[in-house]
């Protein structure tokens, strides 16, 4: 992680996948069947089954987040994520559930968090507008250089135009 905010999908332990399209583009085979019965699914575990495990066997994962039926991450009061453990049959673990794009979220009964690895020390949550949680860089500063594409040029217009806005501000100010 090397910016001040980072998606949460950061933390995720294996691969998560959007689309079915997406997955197969990843394993370059087709995306297995969507079964509308179950949880919708976008991860898998390419270790669940390795050495032969029994896929009824189950696999316990210390970190998920709790979610909504429709996906969102459940937040406390004091708008931290809600976290869980997350226990699955191996056989479950080892594959996907994506649906189609054809169906719509009314449709899915709910989704199988994907596991993730926990905070670093120097990480926090952070829920933005819209309740969107993101992990927070604690040793990120305003000192610290971003990692952009923005040149010398572009940051000298971006400083007028602070400077411009604070002028317009001030003569509004004295002037109401």
């Amino acid at each position: 992680m090397n910016q001040p905010l980072n998606d949460v999908k950061d933390l995720y332990l294996f691969q998560w996948f959007q689309t079915q399209q997406d997955y197969e583009g990843f394993k370059g085979s087709p995306c297995p069947p969507y079964d509308p019965s179950k949880m919708v699914k976008n991860w898998f575990d390419p270790v669940a089954l390795s050495g032969g495990v029994n896929p009824n066997k189950s696999i316990l994962y210390s970190l998920t987040f709790n979610l909504s039926a429709n996906g969102s991450i459940l937040l406390s009061e004091d708008y931290k994520p809600f976290v869980d453990m997350l226990l699955l049959t191996r056989g479950i673990a080892a594959t996907v559930n994506i649906p189609p794009t054809s169906v719509s979220s009314n449709e899915i009964i709910g989704i199988v968090p994907c596991p993730m690895r926990p905070l670093r020390i120097n990480e926090e949550w952070f829920v933005s507008l819209g309740g969107i949680v993101q992990v927070r860089d604690k040793t990120y500063s305003l000192s610290t250089p971003l990692e952009t594409g923005f040149t010398q040029v572009d940051r000298q217009i971006l400083s007028d135009i602070v400077s411009y806005l604070s002028n317009i501000y001030s003569y509004l100010k004295e002037h109401k």
